[in-house]
C-alpha cells in the first residue's frame, strides 16, 4: 500500500510539472508577441532581429520597408492557437494610419511563431495580412 501511495505521489508530481512547463512556454510566447508588436509600433527596427531566426536581415528589411509609412496607434491579440508543441498561430488586429491618409484603419495580421529547441527561444516565422 505504501509503495502504491509513493508511486501515486511521484506520478502526480510529474504530471503537475509537465503542465507548468507548458504554461511557461505559452506565457513566454505571448510575451514575445507583445514585445515584437511593440517594436513594430514604436519603429525600433534595429531590435527586430531578436525575434527573427538567424538574424534574418531580409525579413527585417522587408518589415522596415512596409512599416515606414504606417503609424500604429494600438494593437490587440485576437486569437492565440497552439498548432504543435513548437508552433503557435496568433491573430493580431492593429489600428493604424497608412500615410499620407489620416483615416484610422483596422487591419488584421496572422503571425506564426516557432520555438527553437537549440536556442531555447521563440521566433517569428511568418507574418501576413489577413482579410
Amino acid at each position: 500500500m505504501v509503495i502504491k501511495n509513493i508511486f501515486f505521489v511521484f506520478t502526480l508530481f510529474f504530471l503537475l510539472m509537465s503542465c507548468k512547463t507548458g504554461e511557461r512556454q505559452t506565457a513566454f510566447t505571448v510575451k514575445n508577441i507583445k514585445e515584437y508588436n511593440d517594436t513594430i509600433k514604436w519603429k525600433r527596427f534595429d531590435h527586430l532581429v531578436v525575434y527573427l531566426k538567424e538574424d534574418d536581415y531580409k525579413t527585417k528589411n522587408k518589415i522596415e520597408e512596409t512599416q515606414k509609412d504606417v503609424t500604429i496607434e494600438n494593437y490587440k491579440i485576437l486569437n492565440f492557437e497552439k498548432l504543435t508543441d513548437v508552433e503557435y498561430k496568433c491573430e493580431i488586429e492593429r489600428e493604424e494610419f497608412i500615410l499620407p491618409s489620416n483615416v484610422l484603419e483596422k487591419n488584421k495580421y496572422v503571425q506564426y511563431w516557432v520555438f527553437s529547441k537549440e536556442e531555447k527561444k521563440w521566433f517569428l516565422s511568418d507574418e501576413t495580412e489577413s482579410e
